[in-house]
């Protein structure tokens, strides 16, 4: 479980949030109530508008949030970085191989991108965001493999922190292995630890910062875990409800004089839990196993009143105070410019594709097992010679250090060859072009129209069917981009900025599994292969980050 409190961090203010096992609390300062997925959502998020002063309602948000590509997640966290992204990170998954889950996601541009993963996989941990801005992931339970950290019958002791180059690294041990526990970065500084799969399930720990020694504090009343809690403030209190096995009711931590008293008890009662969200001085408490509603704790704090309702029950999830911007994941919050989503469009005879946005990773192609064969196109034009790369020879650079960031890709040899030489344009080669917010989009929606449909037979095209010559519409869609390129593009102008063409005329041919793609996962871009093969396009997503 996890909870935040009023603080803030650079360019991010944070209020005060409640977490559940294996759910994180920090978020953006907004107005939205985010409700990620959890058991038996199907990968869904929901999202509300939250009661205004002197309301008692939630309301439907313009807002939505795409399915997660794990559509099966539950005991994951969720917190807000400091780009002011949403993340979700662990969790477990039936229908995944592993099931204990590492991945973790951020929503950039309404869509979930594959991130930097943990070093260990964890189910119900807990997370917190620093005072400066850090993540922190705490505990959670793996039985098939925990890399040596501190691990007691599945259950972690350690943490990761998230350093500011994106990349997970193990931080500082628990108190004892734990899993299904609450943690607080408290709006006084320090780190406050309650509950879960340890000991007596009644203990409570305080540190004051992170990587400081913890200090045991007065245990709670009652043995909880898969619990949830949140800070509140004037005064400071801490809220904590609710836990696996029915529990429903509610205790009051406060600091000063280390003691619990009892609160109100739960709306609701559930073998696991809902979680607790502290907005405007108050709790809302929703879900819990088989329940939709969602209730707001009264003025008096004695009790709770009904505000709304879900579409799915769901419990061992994730919630957060967000914003707009939270929501629709855009990341510079201070010029509203979006990171580009990886998007990937073919010219109609499918021979030849576009792929760009900032959310690809070039390096999908060094982790090949096949040679790739690469043409350098730059100033407009492709050199007479060629690379390779693939099977052990990194792809990053490989036409230069002056990279446009994006690439092209040929699926076939037989187009012809004026074809490639317009999608080399020297308009074209702009510096980072392609990592610019709605400039690939704006070219799929030219072209996507026109796209002719293929039939394949034993992995090769047979028979077209044209809406217009492919000359025609190779031109439409390469003048069309050239010009919204020049149009969007906010950088200056790099006339021998170069972009890589990567040769995968092989995957229809030896991608003929989903299996295949670990050996030759370039294949997730072609045509064929995401038509053909089944199962591709979610494993593209969770497993490479390929996500279009």
């Amino acid at each position: 479980l996890n909870i935040c409190s009023e603080m803030k961090i650079p360019n991010i203010p944070i209020l005060s949030l409640l977490a559940m096992a294996g759910l994180a609390c920090v978020q953006g300062q907004g107005s939205l109530l985010w409700l990620g997925p959890g058991k038996g959502t199907g990968g869904k998020s929901e999202v509300f508008t939250l009661p205004s002063e002197g309301s008692s309602a939630l309301g439907n948000s313009a807002c939505s949030i795409p399915a997660l590509p794990i559509t099966d997640i539950d005991g994951s966290v969720g917190f807000i970085n400091n780009d002011g992204l949403l993340n979700i990170c662990g969790g477990y998954s039936y229908s995944s191989s592993p099931q204990y889950q590492a991945t973790c996601y951020s929503l950039k541009n309404s869509l979930w991108s594959s991130t930097s993963t943990l070093n260990v996989a964890r189910h119900s941990p807990a997370a917190i965001i620093l005072t400066n801005g850090s993540a922190v992931v705490s505990g959670g339970y793996n039985p098939t493999g925990h890399g040596g950290y501190n691990s007691n019958g599945g259950r972690l002791k350690s943490t990761e922190l998230l350093s500011e180059d994106g990349v997970w690294h193990i931080g500082e041990d628990l108190p004892s292995p734990n899993h299904g526990h609450c943690m607080l970065q408290l709006s006084t500084g320090q780190i406050f630890l309650i509950g879960g799969a340890a000991g007596d399930r009644k203990q409570t720990y305080l540190a004051t910062n992170y990587g400081s020694a913890w200090g045991g504090k007065a245990d709670m009343k009652k043995a909880r875990y898969h619990h949830t809690c949140t800070e509140m403030t004037n005064p400071q209190q801490i809220w904590v409800g609710g836990g696996y096995g029915s529990v429903d009711s509610v205790e009051i931590y406060t600091l000063e004089t280390d003691s619990w008293t009892d609160g109100p008890s739960l709306p609701m009662t559930s073998s696991y839990s809902g979680m607790f969200t502290n907005y405007l001085s108050t709790i809302i408490y929703s879900g819990g196993k088989g329940i939709k509603d969602v209730y707001m704790l009264n003025s008096d704090r004695d009790g709770w009143t009904r505000i709304g309702e879900m579409t799915q029950a769901r419990y061992l999830y994730p919630a957060l105070v967000i914003s707009e911007d939270n929501c629709y994941g855009i990341l510079d919050t201070t010029t509203g410019e979006k990171d580009s989503p990886m998007e990937l469009s073919y010219t109609v005879d499918a021979t030849v594709g576009y792929l760009a946005g900032s959310l690809f990773d070039l390096d999908l192609f060094s982790k090949s097992s096949e040679v790739i064969s690469v043409s350098c196109c730059s100033g407009g034009s492709i050199a007479s010679s060629k690379k390779v790369c693939g099977n052990g020879t990194t792809c990053l650079n490989i036409c230069g250090e002056l990279d446009t960031g994006c690439a092209t890709i040929e699926c076939e040899e037989c187009h012809d060859a004026d074809v490639k030489d317009k999608l080399c344009s020297a308009n074209m080669q702009g510096e980072g072009w392609c990592k610019k917010a709605r400039v690939i989009n704006e070219l799929t929606k030219d072209c996507a129209a026109d796209r002719m449909a293929l039939v394949y037979k034993n992995g090769k095209r047979m028979e077209y069917d044209l809406v217009k010559s492919t000359n025609e519409l190779t031109s439409e869609c390469t003048d069309a981009g050239q010009r919204k390129r020049r149009d969007a593009r906010t950088v200056r102008s790099a006339k021998y900025h170069s972009t890589a063409i990567f040769n995968i005329w092989y995957c229809p041919i030896k991608c003929r599994h989903v299996s295949n793609l670990r050996g030759m996962p370039e294949c997730c871009l072609h045509p064929f292969t995401r038509r053909a093969v089944p199962g591709v396009i979610k494993k593209c997503c969770v497993e490479y980050g390929f996500c279009v």
